[in-house]
Formats: structure tokens, C-alpha cells, sequence
């Protein structure tokens, strides 16, 4: 089963433009939900997405034991919590929408290679002067095995659920380099693969816009360097705080009754023919 995810944040003017198409592709089959977690568009916004025919949840409703929403890092951990697929895409809602082209491009990798675990979507000229200028130095200064990524700043990305459960999620802006980093501690460089989605139009934000996410990119692999040991010293790590991982926080789901009656008999019936075994001595006449 796949998910598409979509995280929005204030989006409301571009959230139906994203999600309209993607659920296109899911009524042909292409994927299989289409959820997404919006945690400030107005509800009429809301209700306009409801009716073309995904699902929305506010993110502070999600995971709730865990206190108030720390960032955008913070929407996609929790939104995992309610995704059912195996294989997960996550889609910024800021971002231009995704086609038919895009997600197969993303979801190829995963069916063809069971050792890729992380497809990272890149676009022509993507990442902007925040990628360029913060994330690929800060790459190729640390993580030279992952040098060969174009863009260490995802348009979108697709991974398997059982990986992302196994990571911690950055909460802010940096959560898609930390994933990244993560995946390589994880699984190594190898389990990462990168693909080219379509062109789009892109229009570059005031770059005083652009500070608090480079901060937070710094914040992000800063942290990881720490966690990795590979940065020297004793710098405390810096920035918003992780999530844990998820599969060490979520309770593995009851077994329904009816299943738990038929394990009862079948452990009855395994204990009397035990004991009939168990009361015949080899070569004893019956």
C-alpha cells in the first residue's frame, strides 16, 4: 500500500492546487490514499480539500501526549502515525504539485531495489540559495558518501515505513536533511537514492525569509554530527528537539478477538496432543 502525504502549514491558497492531482492519481490506481495533515489553513480550506476526497487531520490532534506541534518536522512524525502505507511519500504543500511522472519517478526505486529506503526528490535548480549555499557545503564538509546528492534538500521524498519508523524526526525545518543523515547511520549511504522529478516555475523567497530555515538546517546537521560523533569536541546540540522513533513509542495494535480465540484453541490442541505424545513410551503396545 502507498501514502502521499501532504504537509501543509498556511497553505491554503495553493492546498487544493496540490492535492486535486494527486488524487487523480489515486483514483487510477496509482497510490493508494491521500492524506493531508494541515495544522493553521482556515476550514474552508479544509472542507475544500475533504471534497475533492482526501483525508485531513490537524496535527495537534495527532499524537496528542506529546504536547504542543514544534514545527514541520514535528507534522510529518506525527502524520505517520496515521499513514497506512508501507511506502510513504511526503509532499510540502508550498511546493508545486506532483504528477504521475514525479511520483513513479519516486516510488521506482523502492519496488525495483529492496535494499533503497529513502528516494529523495529533486528538481531542476532546486534547493534554492539555502540548499546551495548551507546544505550542499555542510554535505560535502561531513558526509562526503553522500556528496554525489544533487539536492540534500528534497522537493518531496518517498521512503519505506519501516525505515522512517526506526528514525528520529528533526521537529523543524531541517527534518529533511536530518532524515537523510539519518538513513545513512541507519542503513548507509546505499540504502539512499535520488531521482529527477519534472521542471516547475519557482520563485525565490526574500531571502530574509530564507535565515530561520538555513538556521534550522545548521541546528539539524549539527545534531547529527553530534549523534554520529563526528564533530569534535563537547558543543551541546542546538535547535528544536527530536521525536523519537516511532516504532519505540507506538504500542503494537491488539489482536482481535476472534484471532485470539482460534490461537487459544490451537495452543489447547497443541498441549493435549502433547500430552498424548508425552504418556505413549517408544515401542509400548496400544
Amino acid at each position: 500500500m502507498i501514502s502521499v502525504c501532504v504537509a501543509a502549514h498556511r497553505e491554503a491558497p495553493a492546498l487544493a492546487r496540490v492535492v486535486r492531482p494527486l488524487v487523480a492519481l489515486r483514483d487510477g490506481g496509482l497510490v493508494d490514499e491521500v492524506v493531508v495533515v494541515d495544522g493553521a489553513s482556515p476550514e474552508a480550506a479544509i472542507r475544500g480539500v475533504r471534497d475533492l476526497g482526501a483525508a485531513v487531520h490537524r496535527p495537534a490532534e495527532l499524537m496528542p501526549g506529546f504536547g504542543p506541534v514544534l514545527g514541520a518536522g514535528d507534522v510529518l512524525w506525527r502524520a505517520l502515525s496515521v499513514l497506512e502505507g508501507d511506502v510513504v511519500c511526503f509532499v510540502d504543500a508550498g511546493s508545486e504539485a506532483l504528477d504521475a511522472h514525479d511520483l513513479r519517478a519516486l516510488l521506482g526505486p523502492l519496488a525495483g531495489d529492496p535494499a533503497i529506503g529513502f528516494v529523495s526528490g529533486a528538481r531542476p535548480r532546486g534547493g534554492g540559495r539555502v540548499g546551495a549555499l548551507t546544505a550542499r557545503p555542510l554535505i560535502h564538509a561531513f558526509y562526503p558518501e553522500l556528496a554525489v546528492l544533487r539536492h540534500p534538500l528534497p522537493a518531496a521524498f518517498a521512503a519505506r515505513r519501516e525505515l522512517l519508523e526506526a528514525l528520529p524526526f528533526c521537529t523543524g525545518d531541517g527534518v529533511t536533511i536530518a532524515l537523510l543523515l539519518a538513513t545513512c547511520a541507519h542503513a548507509g549511504s546505499g540504502a539512499i537514492a535520488e531521482v529527477q522529478l519534472g521542471p516547475r516555475s519557482h520563485v525565490l523567497p526574500a531571502l530574509e525569509d530564507e535565515a530561520p530555515i538555513a538556521a534550522g538546517i545548521l541546528a539539524a546537521v549539527t545534531r547529527r554530527l553530534l549523534s554520529d560523533g563526528r564533530l569534535p569536541g563537547q558543543a551541546a546540540a542546538q535547535g528544536p528537539p527530536e521525536r523519537p522513533a516511532l516504532a519505540t513509542v507506538m504500542a503494537p495494535a491488539p489482536m482481535p478477538a476472534a484471532d485470539l480465540r482460534a490461537g487459544c484453541r490451537d495452543r489447547r490442541g497443541a498441549r493435549g496432543r502433547s500430552a498424548q505424545t508425552s504418556g505413549s513410551a517408544p515401542g509400548s503396545r496400544q
